[in-house]
């Protein structure tokens, strides 16, 4: 008998562990981490979403969900345009490029490149320069 309740008292005790979590919790902790996955990354879906949209689109109200891509914001970005009249753009040569293309539909020729790349560098030397700066000075400041 004390061989039947030792074996009993043995199997209600593996029955229920207190260091691993039950299926239950595990779903319901599954659950929330995916949950908040998808909250955390549905800015950043919407932020690359936004960089293909036409300037129209990006600041429409309501906000459209669904659009057709383009590169417009792109070409925006990286060169410098000017809008002309429709006799001047009649008389230029056909655009030889998709980026032409899109920038004739709108009344514009393209003049040159933009200066983001330049301004980017230097705000690069600018950030890094002010942070090495810093940690230097307040490097020394803590020996001191």
């Amino acid at each position: 008998m004390t061989a039947a309740v030792a074996k009993s008292v043995l199997a209600r005790s593996t029955a229920h562990s207190i260091v691993e979590a039950s299926p239950r919790t595990k779903a319901f902790a599954g659950t929330l981490v995916i949950l908040y996955a998808v909250i955390t990354i549905l800015p950043l879906l919407w932020i690359v979403a936004t960089a293909f949209k036409s300037q129209s689109d990006a600041i429409a109200y309501p906000p459209k969900v669904i659009f057709e891509p383009t590169l417009e914001g792109y070409v925006n970005l990286f060169t410098v345009r000017t809008r002309q009249t429709p006799d001047f753009i009649a008389k230029l040569p056909p655009p030889q490029t998709w980026y032409d293309k899109l920038v004739r539909k709108h009344d514009m020729v393209i003049a040159g490149p933009s200066k983001v790349v330049p301004r980017f560098v230097n705000s690069l030397i600018i950030g890094f320069g002010s942070t090495f700066l810093a940690v230097f000075l307040g490097t020394l400041a803590a020996y001191a």
